[in-house]
């Protein structure tokens, strides 16, 4: 294992870790020679360190969020990075099942195929609705949008993350 910006390797053997970094104290822990104590506390450092870490990658994540959710648009590219986040919309699920029979239902009402009602849902175990054909079909008319939507639920986004990039 490589020496890394948190451990040192021995000069023997460098996949053996000697040494890791408090990233508290900035002190070197031993692993050789650190009792139990020691390491407990430099466990206990790094957790809380990662605590602070998630805490500060929050609070710039919202930030950067600010600055780009007026805009509608979730990649943004800036002279050095490109910066790919999630809409701010909740996820729409649809239950199956519900769609299964709102598209047979239509099928028998004459308003579809049978082979575009197949685009709404397929049958697996249980029926999984599909998303992108839903949102085709829906298109047609207001009546067959309704009968997808009365099968619809909104799920808000419990967490978003920015994934940031250098620029090659």
């Amino acid at each position: 294992m490589p020496s890394t910006a948190l451990t040192i390797t021995s000069v023997e053997d460098p996949d053996i870790v000697v040494e890791v970094l408090d990233p508290l104290t900035g002190e070197l822990v031993n692993l050789i020679t650190a009792d139990l104590d020691d390491l407990a506390g430099w466990l206990d450092h790094v957790r809380e360190y990662k605590r602070m870490c998630d805490q500060a990658l929050n609070v710039v994540q919202e930030r950067m969020y600010r600055e780009i959710d007026p805009g509608g648009q979730w990649t943004v590219i800036r002279p050095n990075w490109k910066i790919t986040g999630t809409s701010p919309a909740p996820t729409v699920k649809y239950d199956g099942e519900r769609v299964y029979k709102a598209a047979r239902k239509l099928v028998k009402d004459g308003l579809l195929t049978k082979d575009a009602a197949g685009k709404a849902v397929e049958r697996v175990v249980s029926f999984k609705a599909r998303v992108a054909g839903i949102q085709a079909l829906s298109k047609i008319s207001p009546v067959i949008a309704a009968a997808f939507e009365e099968c619809s639920t909104e799920e808000p986004k419990l967490s978003r993350g920015l994934n940031v990039k250098p620029n090659a």
